[in-house]
C-alpha cells in the first residue's frame, strides 16, 4: 500500500470512466466534493454551497462525449431538465436550486438526499405489500404533481425514485421529460439491444427528430415503442410496470429484444403474480394501468392512486380467543358445507342433448339437467353439482337461454365455495356477477355478490373486500321479492365484521340474519348455523352466559335435523367447548372436541377445520394434564400446517393458539421457532395479517420472557406495540390483545409501558377471563399498580386455581421469586432508613 499514489490512481479511473482527468474543484459558487453517480446524461457530485451554507447535489453534462454537436445537445437537455422540474414544487418531487453554465456544459444544483433508490431499497430485504404500497403512493403523489403542472416525466423505473433515510419519497431526474403539448420525439433505436440495455438504458436521441423511442424499455408503454406522443398515460404504465415488479420480484414484461418487448406489452403477455403478496384488486389495478392502448388505463395518476389507497385499509384473520375457530357459514341460499359423497352417472346422457334433436327436446332435456343440478346442489352433493352444472351450463350457452345459463353458472360458483380454494372462486363468482348485473338478472348477482362477501369475509379475511361486495348485493337484493337472500347476506356480513374484530356490529348483522329467517319461515337448522356465529360473537363481548345458551340451544337443532357426523356441527361443537373453557372444566372441552373431529369436512375445510380443532383440542389436554396426549395432537398440527393447502390464513388463525399450547407444555424454544417461521409469512401476506403480527410478537415476547431474553422480549413488545396502533386506527376490538401486551411489559419491569393496558382492563373487566391471564394480572399489578408495589396482590395470583401445566409452574415461579425479591428490597430500605 505504500506506493499507492491515491489522487493519481483517483484520476486515472475518472479518466477511464468519464474522458476527464479530475472533476472541477469549483463550478459556479460550488465547491465540489465526492461523486455520487452518473445517469441521465449527468455525472452527480456531492458540492457545497458557501452563500446559502448547504450541501447539495451538483449534476453536470457527462464529460467525453465525442462531438459538439453532442455537448450542445446533452447541455440543452439538462438545461430543459432544471426548467421542467423547477416548475414543480411537491414534496415527492426533488427540489432544484439553481442552474448554469460551466465550460462547454451545464450544471444542475438540487437538494442533497441521504438514502437509496427504490432498486436498492427493493433489495435490502423483502417489503411487505405495505411497504411496497406506501413508496408507490408517494411516488404517484410526486407524478401527479408532474402531470398537474402540464408535463410528463416519460421515464418513471426505479433508479429515479429516490427513499431517504427518513422515508420521504422522491422522483429524480426529468431529463427525458417534456411538456405535455408538446410533439417532440427522438430517433427510433434498432431491435440488437441486450437483455441488460432493455433494463435499465434510458433511450433519446436528438431534440427534434421524429420516430423517437424515449424511455427505459422495461417500463416504458408501448406507444413510446413506437415513437409516438407519450402523455401522462406513458407514465401511469411506467408506475404500474414498476410497481408490478417490486411485489412479483419480476419485470412486468420480458423479451430479449425491443422488438419482442413491445409485442409482450401489446399481447399483455406477464408472469402470474404470486398469490397472497397483495390484494387481487392491486393486481387489477395495475393491469388496468399497463393496458396497451392509453384510453383504457386509469383517467389519471389521480384516479389510479385513489384506487391503491383504497386497498390500504388492514384485512383482518378471524380473531380468536382461547377456543375461538373457523366459523361454519351458510353460503347464498343458505348452503353449508358437505362430507364427501361419489360423483355417480350424470342421470341424463350426454347424446341426448346434442344439436341433432328437435329443439323442444333439447329444451326439456336441458331442463331436466338444471332441475337435476338444483336436486343435488339441495342434497349438497357439491362435486356433483359442479359436474353437471358445467356441462349444462354450456348447453344453455349453446342454446341461447341467457337466464338458465347464468342460474347455472351461479349454482357451480356456489358448489365450489365448498370444494375449491377461495382464490380460484373469487375470478368465477366475479365474472357471473358482472354479467348478471350486466343483463339485468338481479337474482344471481345478488347470490354471486353474498358468495363474494363469503370468501372475502370468512375465507380470505379481507373484510374490507367482504364489506364492497355487501353493498353490491344490497343493491341488488332491494330489487327481489321474497328477500330471503337477505337472510344469508346478513350472516356473511357479520362473518367479515368479526373476522375484522368489529365485534358489536357483527352481533348486529348475525341477530338481523336470525330474525330475517324467523320472518321468512326459514328452516330451523339453518337459523341454528347463525345461532352458532352469535354465540362465538357474545363469548368475544364477554357475555359468555348468553353464548352458551345459544350454542347449546343451536347444537341441540342441528344434531335433530342432520347426521351424526355433518360438517354443520363442527362449528357448534367448537363453539359450545368455548363455553366449557370460560368455566374451566378443561375435561370436558377435549369430549366435545373429541366428538367434532369426527366430523367430516370436505375439500379446502378438511385442513383448516381439522387444524383449528386439534390446536383447541391440545390446548385443553395440556389444561387438564394430558400432557403426552396434548403433544401428539400437537404434532399433528403442525404437520397440517405444513400440507399445502394451508394457507396463510389459517396459519395466522392457528399459530397463536399453537404457541400457546407449546408454553403450557413448557416449550418456549419450540415456540419461539415456531413463530419466526411464521412471522415472514404473515408479512409477506400483506395488512390483512396485521392483527396476526401483533399476536404473534407478544407470543414471542412471552416465550423470550419465559427464557429470560429480556432484550429480545423487549423487541417483541415493541412491534407488537406499533401494530396496536394500526389496530386501534381501524376501530379494532383487540383489548384482549392489549391486556395481554401489558403483561408483557409488566414482566419486563416496563411498568409506563404497561400501565394503560392495566388500567383498561381495571376499567372494564370481561367476566370469563382466562386463569393463567388472572394470574398474570396479579402479579402485574403488583409490580406496576398506582399505589406502587404490592406483595399482598402478588399472593392472589397464588391463589388462583392455576391448571396442572409446566407454564403453571413457571409462573408461580415468577410470582414467588417477584414476592421474594420485594421483601429483601424492603428490609434493605428500612436499614437504610435507619
Amino acid at each position: 500500500m505504500g506506493g499507492l499514489d491515491v489522487p493519481a490512481s483517483r484520476g486515472r479511473v475518472f479518466q477511464s470512466l468519464f474522458g476527464a482527468t479530475e472533476p472541477p474543484r469549483t463550478i459556479g459558487r460550488y465547491v465540489v466534493g465526492e461523486r455520487l453517480g452518473a445517469g441521465g446524461g449527468g455525472v452527480v457530485f456531492e458540492a457545497y454551497d458557501p452563500d446559502l451554507d448547504r450541501t447539495v447535489a451538483l449534476k453536470l453534462l457527462r464529460p467525453g462525449l465525442s462531438s459538439d454537436g453532442q455537448r450542445r445537445q446533452m447541455s440543452a437537455r439538462l438545461m430543459r431538465e432544471a426548467r421542467v422540474a423547477s416548475h414543480v414544487s411537491h414534496p415527492n418531487v426533488v427540489i432544484i436550486y439553481d442552474v448554469g453554465l460551466h465550460e462547454d456544459g451545464v450544471f444542475v444544483a438540487m437538494e442533497r438526499l441521504e438514502g437509496v433508490d427504490l432498486r436498492c431499497w427493493l433489495a435490502q430485504r423483502l417489503r411487505s405489500w405495505a411497504e411496497i404500497r406506501h413508496v408507490f403512493l408517494e411516488a404517484a403523489r410526486g407524478l401527479e404533481a408532474v402531470h398537474h403542472a402540464g408535463l410528463v416525466h416519460r421515464d418513471f423505473k426505479p433508479s429515479n425514485v429516490f427513499v431517504t433515510t427518513a422515508g420521504r419519497v422522491c422522483l429524480l431526474d426529468f431529463g427525458l421529460s417534456k411538456v405535455d403539448i408538446s410533439r417532440t420525439t427522438m430517433e427510433v433505436m434498432t431491435d440488437q439491444w441486450l437483455a441488460s440495455e432493455l433494463e435499465t438504458t434510458s433511450f433519446s436521441g436528438t431534440l427534434t427528430q421524429t420516430g423517437a423511442v424515449v424511455g427505459t424499455p422495461r417500463y416504458m408503454a408501448p406507444e413510446q415503442h413506437d415513437g409516438a406522443a407519450a402523455g401522462p398515460q406513458a407514465d401511469q404504465f411506467a408506475f404500474c410496470a414498476t410497481m408490478f415488479e417490486a411485489l412479483c420480484g419480476e419485470p412486468a414484461f420480458l423479451g430479449s429484444s425491443l422488438h419482442h418487448l413491445h409485442h409482450a406489452k401489446l399481447e399483455r403477455i406477464q408472469p402470474s403474480p404470486p398469490r397472497g403478496r397483495a390484494p387481487r384488486a392491486a393486481w387489477s389495478a395495475l393491469r388496468r394501468g399497463m393496458d396497451p392502448d392509453p384510453a383504457a388505463r386509469w383517467p389519471s395518476m389521480s384516479a389510479l392512486r385513489e384506487e391503491l389507497e383504497g386497498l390500504g385499509r388492514p384485512r383482518r384473520g378471524r380473531a380468536m380467543a382461547s377456543l375461538s375457530v373457523v366459523a361454519t357459514i351458510a353460503v347464498a341460499v343458505g348452503l353449508s358445507e358437505a362430507g364427501p359423497e361419489e360423483l355417480g352417472e350424470p342421470p341424463v346422457a350426454v347424446a341426448e342433448l346434442g344439436t341433432d334433436a328437435p329443439p323442444r327436446d333439447r329444451g326439456e332435456l336441458l331442463e331436466r339437467q338444471a332441475e337435476e343440478v338444483r336436486r343435488a346442489l339441495h342434497d349438497k352433493q357439491f362435486r356433483r353439482v359442479i359436474v353437471l352444472g358445467s356441462e349444462a351450463r354450456a348447453r344453455a350457452e349453446a342454446a341461447g337461454d341467457d337466464e338458465l345459463e347464468l342460474e347455472l353458472a351461479a349454482l357451480v360458483v356456489i358448489a365450489r365455495t365448498i370444494v375449491d380454494p377461495p382464490l380460484d372462486v373469487v375470478p368465477a363468482a366475479e365474472a357471473v356477477f358482472f354479467r348478471a348485473a350486466e343483463v339485468g338478472r338481479s337474482g344471481p348477482a345478488a347470490e354471486m355478490a353474498s358468495t363474494l362477501v363469503y370468501l372475502h369475509g370468512a375465507m380470505l379475511g379481507e373484510s374490507e373486500e367482504a364489506l364492497r361486495w355487501a353493498e353490491h348485493a344490497r343493491i341488488h337484493l332491494e330489487r327481489l321479492e321474497p328477500q330471503s337472500q337477505s337472510i344469508a347476506l346478513e350472516n356473511n356480513i357479520g362473518v367479515a365484521l368479526q373476522g375484522a374484530s368489529h365485534f358489536a356490529q357483527a352481533r348486529l348483522h348475525f341477530e338481523r340474519s336470525i330474525a330475517l329467517g324467523l320472518q321468512l319461515g326459514e328452516a330451523p337448522e339453518e337459523t341454528a348455523t347463525t345461532k352458532v356465529n352469535l354465540a362465538s360473537v357474545l363469548h368475544e363481548l364477554g357475555e359468555h352466559e348468553r353464548a352458551s345458551a345459544l350454542a347449546q340451544e343451536a347444537l341441540a337443532v342441528l344434531e335433530r335435523a342432520l347426521a351424526p357426523h355433518a360438517t354443520e356441527l363442527h362449528h357448534a361443537l367448537n363453539i359450545v367447548a368455548m363455553g366449557y373453557a370460560i368455566s374451566e372444566d378443561w375435561p370436558q372441552v377435549a369430549r366435545v372436541l373429541e366428538r367434532a373431529l369426527e366430523t367430516r369436512p370436505d375439500g379446502q375445510f378438511e385442513v383448516r377445520y381439522r387444524t383449528s380443532v386439534l390446536v383447541n383440542l391440545s390446548l385443553a389436554e395440556a389444561r387438564a394434564g394430558w400432557h403426552e396426549r396434548a403433544a401428539s395432537h400437537l404434532d399433528e398440527v403442525l404437520s397440517l400446517l405444513a400440507d399445502p393447502r394451508s394457507s396463510s390464513n389459517i396459519k395466522e388463525q392457528a399459530v397463536y393458539e399453537l404457541a400457546a399450547v407449546m408454553h403450557e407444555l413448557g416449550r418456549p424454544d419450540d415456540a419461539i421457532e415456531l413463530l419466526d417461521s411464521v412471522l415472514l409469512d404473515l408479512e409477506a401476506a400483506g395488512p390483512g395479517m396485521t392483527k396476526g403480527l401483533a399476536r404473534a410478537h407478544e407470543a414471542l415476547a412471552r416465550s423470550h420472557i419465559e427464557l429470560g431474553h429480556d432484550e429480545a422480549a423487549r423487541r417483541s413488545c415493541s412491534a407488537a406495540e406499533a401494530l396496536m396502533g394500526v389496530l386501534r386506527e381501524d376501530g379494532a376490538d383487540a383489548d384482549a390483545l392489549e391486556l395481554r401486551l401489558a403483561l408483557r411489559w409488566a414482566a419486563l419491569g416496563e411498568c409506563e409501558h404497561a400501565r394503560p393496558g392495566l388500567a383498561r382492563a381495571l376499567e372494564d373487566p370481561r367476566p370469563g377471563m382466562d386463569v393463567m391471564v388472572r394470574a398474570e394480572l396479579h402479579l402485574a399489578r403488583a409490580r406496576c399498580g398506582p399505589a406502587g408495589p404490592s406483595i399482598e396482590q402478588a399472593r392472589l395470583a397464588l391463589a388462583e386455581p392455576l391448571p396442572p401445566t409446566p407454564a403453571s409452574e413457571h409462573l408461580r415461579a415468577r410470582v414467588e421469586a417477584w414476592i421474594r425479591g420485594e421483601r429483601r428490597r424492603r428490609r434493605e430500605a428500612k436499614r437504610e432508613a435507619r
